[in-house]
């Protein structure tokens, strides 16, 4: 009897607005996502701007600051 169902124009509505539903649900959580990376990238780059003063616990002398990481690696800075 369910099997019916999907085959009849309920059940075919039924199984389009779910589809519909989950993926204005996927494109929804993808832009806020995309939101929060873009706000994390700004707030990274604002911290390595504000200096490079070192770390008492970095793990070595020469070891690399945030702004040095981010001038080598463009990918980390959005590009």
């Amino acid at each position: 009897m369910l099997a019916l169902f999907f085959c009849s124009t309920w059940g075919l509505s039924s199984v389009n607005a779910q589809a519909v539903n989950e993926a204005q649900h996927a494109a929804a959580m993808a832009a806020a996502l995309a939101r929060e990376v873009a706000q994390l990238r700004r707030e990274l780059a604002r911290l390595a701007a504000i200096g490079e003063f070192g770390s008492a616990n970095a793990p070595a002398f020469n070891a690399d600051t945030p702004a040095q990481l981010l001038r080598r690696r463009p990918m980390l800075n959005g590009a």
